[in-house]
């Protein structure tokens, strides 16, 4: 992959299983730049419960997020099912991402899918890059595309069909002029800059659902 990034003079974002000490696994990402070189490995924060070791499947969640300073701007790294913590996103854009890229394998329904990604572009004012793999895997599971680019004010610029595509768009530098797409209205707030931390104690501690997951 490294190679092909050199050769197309291309940003890659690429997740595999590292084998880490000791027989661990994780889930990670690497950000590949256009010189080939490995500009950053982030591994997956949430690892999808079937993969938890804690919970019967075969890789340990990673600690760390991750945001690497390219010439294309500030890219953080996310993986699928992190998509679904705001918390996640929310620490990689006060990072200084700009761009949060999720590779994904992803089962769900289409709705969840675009919701999150939408709603995380929105939440944090970041462009999302989610990619999402198309057609069955080993076990006959089916994946179902969709990729898609969400700009900061949860505008869809590019979105793939169920099938194997390539799409683009063209990131705008100061995309929170309007409140959105066709708007002339000037952006007025900004969720990053409008926080009210103080309000959000206990945020970091371990809960509950009031619905207990099926076991």
């Amino acid at each position: 992959m490294q190679i092909e990034a050199k050769k197309f003079k291309a940003h890659v974002v690429w997740s595999t299983y590292e084998r880490g000490e000791e027989g661990i696994i994780y889930n990670t990402t690497a950000l590949i730049g256009s010189e080939g070189d490995v500009l950053g490995t982030y591994r997956k924060v949430h690892p999808f419960p079937t993969e938890r070791v804690d919970l019967g499947g075969w890789t340990t969640r990673g600690e760390e997020t991750v945001v690497c300073d390219t010439e294309l701007g500030k890219i953080g790294l996310i993986c699928c099912y992190d998509g679904d913590f705001p918390e996640l996103s929310r620490v990689t854009a006060l990072k200084g991402a700009e761009v949060i890229v999720r590779p994904s394998a992803f089962l769900r329904t289409f709705h969840i899918w675009q919701l999150t990604n939408l709603a995380r572009a929105y939440d944090n004012h970041v462009y999302m890059v989610a990619t999402n793999a198309v057609g069955p895997d080993a076990g006959n599971n089916y994946y179902y595309g969709h990729s898609m680019i969400v700009s900061p004010t949860a505008e869809i610029l590019a979105q793939a069909r169920g099938t194997e595509e390539m799409v683009a768009a063209r990131l705008d530098p100061e995309p929170l002029r309007n409140l959105g797409c066709g708007s002339t209205v000037p952006m007025v707030f900004n969720h990053m800059e409008d926080r009210w931390p103080k309000a959000y104690q206990g945020i970091l501690e371990e809960g509950k659902s009031s619905f207990p997951r099926h076991q």
